[in-house]
């Protein structure tokens, strides 16, 4: 039996996206990124290896977004995002790390598009914010320090 799209809507939006604002979860990620950086430049020739896995593990969120939502449409949107991410990973190692600052700048935006009323599935309200800060940070300082 086929589960029905309009219940899993509903289940989703409610419950996924309850509670909080997005200024505490946006400078949370702020400071987990603000952290991370001085890693990345201990790091330096391993840092690009540990970026670019972030963003191919960060692709495989939305792929368990889309296993775990019964609606076709998501499956297949988050599906081909997941992707998209992974693929710009793939390409930050073999070609130019711009690749990968590219692929953080979108998955930022992506995860903004997944606020209360847009793209409603299970992710929860402050993952957004929290996420979108500390991609488009990190991307910022593969531009400016790579």
């Amino acid at each position: 039996m086929t589960p029905d799209p309009r219940a899993a809507e509903a289940s989703a939006s409610p419950d996924a996206h309850d509670g909080g604002g997005s200024l505490v979860p946006a400078l949370v990620g702020a400071a987990l990124s603000l952290l991370f950086i001085p890693l990345l430049m201990y790091l330096r020739d391993g840092a690009l290896d540990l970026l670019a896995f972030l963003l191919a593990a960060s692709g495989g969120i939305y792929w368990g977004v889309a296993a775990t939502d019964p609606r076709r449409g998501i499956k297949v949107l988050e599906g081909a995002a997941g992707l998209a991410f992974v693929i710009m990973a793939v390409l930050g190692l073999w070609w130019t790390s711009l690749w990968i600052a590219v692929g953080f700048v979108l998955h930022g935006a992506w995860d903004f598009a997944h606020h209360p009323r847009g793209i409603r599935t299970g992710l929860r309200r402050w993952f957004p914010p929290f996420c979108a800060t500390f991609d488009w940070l990190v991307a910022l300082y593969i531009v400016l320090l790579r």
